[in-house]
């Protein structure tokens, strides 16, 4: 959605009043243009507001979803440039809880509901905020690690919020923000970036890929905002160090495997997770590792190969690591049996559909032997069924 060439508008003066507990942890980032959309509201609303991929339409009475959307939060249109529609949600207990101006989804509102939604961090604001400060100013209210553009050793890694200046006079004064979505840069800062955006400076609806070398992204293509700099929220977000068994959910298992050794194509295909089409699933709390708490979850491939990988993390005192990840399994969920992991794949003859194989099931059994998953038995049976013939 092409911004207005003068300049995006930028916020009234509010006043906010929220919960202690409204201003919490950190991580990931989407790609916009715009003044900032403020925020004024007496009560917070239910952790995931704003999420899924109605809620555009559901917000304002024009709204519509951009066709992207990363960890159920979607980018939505139309912006309004000239402050002619609907602040953001436009009416209800929280109207303005995300963007309170009537420019309507500027990129400041799609960060601003990444924040809160993804990583339960309180909405932004102030007079003089846009596209340009935005990381800055999530650094600075909620103490968030900034990483100006290009410093070496510090990759864009999905969920971290991305600001990019404009000058004067060049059409988008300023500036932009956006979220990135998946990330393929490597160990030396080379690779691309996938970026998910509202009001793109380059008219893209939704979503853009930007190169990015020697640590430092690139110029959109036909745009005159500069990435400056970003919220490192992806790799800075404090661990747990609690031994107690953690809460086992999709926003943490995607921060864990996006900074893990796992693979670059596996992290990328779990950072580009949407309900439809791939990524992160059934997302388990589980002992598998000596008695510790552990996070498992499998990786689904979006299409009729089933399931791409299983991984599981440990939590020790010293907070979490990477135990092991497998490819596969196939079509069949990973399940657990006597505190092991327990992969089972169906046997398909000629003819079989994929729901129904006729051959029966191989099980291989996976333990952990202090260091990494071994493989201590496999067998065959009828059934689906775990259990040990």
């Amino acid at each position: 959605m092409q911004r207005s060439p003068d300049h995006c508008p930028r916020d009234r003066p509010v006043t906010r009043f929220v919960s202690a507990g409204a201003v919490l942890s950190l991580l990931f980032a989407c790609l916009i243009v715009c003044g900032f959309a403020t925020v004024s509201y007496a009560a917070e609303p239910p952790a995931g507001y704003g999420e899924g991929a109605t809620w555009c339409a559901q917000a304002v009475p024009d709204g519509y979803n951009l066709g992207f959307g990363f960890d159920n939060v979607y980018a939505c249109g139309p912006a309004n440039n000239n402050g002619a529609g609907y602040e953001v949600p436009a009416s209800g207990a929280y109207a303005g809880f995300f963007e309170d101006s009537d420019y309507e989804f500027q990129c400041t509102e799609l960060a601003n509901r990444f924040l809160y939604d993804v990583w339960r961090i309180a909405p932004v604001s102030g007079t003089n905020l846009d596209g340009d400060d935005f990381a800055s100013t999530v650094a600075n209210e909620r103490s968030a690690k900034l990483v100006h553009n290009g410093t070496a050793g510090e990759p864009y890694l999905p969920g971290d919020i991305v600001s990019f200046s404009g000058k004067p006079g060049d059409g988008e004064p300023d500036g932009h923000v956006g979220i990135v979505t998946a990330s393929t840069e490597n160990s030396i800062g080379n690779g691309s970036v996938m970026i998910m955006e509202e009001n793109s400076p380059t008219g893209r609806d939704g979503d853009e890929t930007l190169t990015v070398s020697n640590w430092s992204l690139a110029t959109p293509t036909s745009s005159y905002v500069t990435p400056s700099d970003f919220d490192a929220l992806a790799s800075s977000s404090p661990e747990p160090s609690s031994p107690a068994p953690p809460e086992c959910t999709l926003a943490l298992a995607k921060r864990l495997t996006a900074r893990s050794s796992t693979p670059v194509a596996l992290r990328k295909e779990v950072s580009l997770y949407t309900p439809y089409f791939g990524g992160i699933t059934d997302v388990t709390c589980v002992s598998v590792t000596d008695g510790e708490s552990d996070l498992e979850f499998d990786v689904a491939s979006g299409g009729s190969a089933g399931f791409a990988a299983w991984v599981v993390f440990r939590h020790p005192a010293s907070g979490w690591t990477l135990a092991g990840w497998n490819p596969g399994p196939g079509r069949i969920p990973i399940g657990f049996l006597d505190g092991n992991v327990v992969v089972t794949v169906g046997v398909y003859e000629p003819g079989n559909p994929f729901c129904c194989p006729t051959g029966g099931y191989n099980h291989h059994e996976y333990h952990w032997n202090g260091a990494s998953f071994v493989t201590t038995q496999s067998w065959h049976s009828t059934t689906a069924s775990l259990t040990r013939r």
